[in-house]
């Protein structure tokens, strides 16, 4: 049934979706790197509830967020194609490219459908490797569907006469400022431990 919202207001719905998704991986992305990071050991191990839970609430972001872009039963994409091509808002050339690239996230997709209806059960007391979560899903997966998300994105965009969107941060640089900045603390914490007798 088509949607009571305009193809502008869909279409910036399934943004938010997006750029959810683009975020949530970033933090992870960086998190999965540092826990490989011998200098980083000491502050994942003392913060390890903070990252825990950063990390799973990144997770399940990227499983809902990605998973709600394409489940057709809502507003989704190929739910916004149908309506643009009923109302010849979009080039068929660029229909077909756009249902050709999700052809090509058909697995993937199919995987995290499936963890969506259990992923709070993958909830544990340690940092967990992503790809313990997403359950075969691995993180270049992940990567992939949300750049052709991104491709769709923007091509259904410049469809529509929407402005490029543009990030006014990056997550990926705002959790490495985080860690930096934990890692110097920690490093003072322990060359000045007189200054913090209940925490060290």
């Amino acid at each position: 049934m088509p949607s009571s919202l305009s193809t502008t207001e869909q279409f910036r719905q399934l943004v938010a979706r997006a750029v959810a998704a683009k975020r949530s991986y970033e933090v992870c992305s960086v998190l999965q790197e540092t826990l490989g990071d011998e200098k980083f050991e000491d502050v994942m191990r003392r913060y390890s509830s903070f990252f825990n839970s950063t990390l799973n609430a990144n997770f399940i972001t990227i499983v809902m967020a990605l998973t709600a872009l394409y489940d057709e039963k809502y507003l989704s994409l190929p739910a916004l194609l149908r309506e643009m091509r009923t109302a010849d808002q979009l080039d068929e050339n660029v229909k077909v490219e756009i249902e050709s690239r999700i052809q090509q996230i058909t697995t993937p997709l199919g995987k995290l459908c499936g963890i969506r209806h259990r992923v709070f059960a993958h909830i544990s007391n340690k940092i967990a490797d992503a790809s313990a979560v997403f359950e075969g899903v691995t993180m270049d997966e992940v990567k992939d569907v949300i750049d052709k998300t991104w491709d769709s994105v923007d091509q259904i965009r410049k469809s529509i006469g929407e402005p490029p969107y543009i990030p006014q941060e990056s997550s990926e640089e705002n959790t490495r400022a985080i860690l930096r900045d934990l890692l110097d603390h920690r490093k003072y914490q322990l060359a000045h431990p007189e200054q913090f007798l209940f925490s060290a």
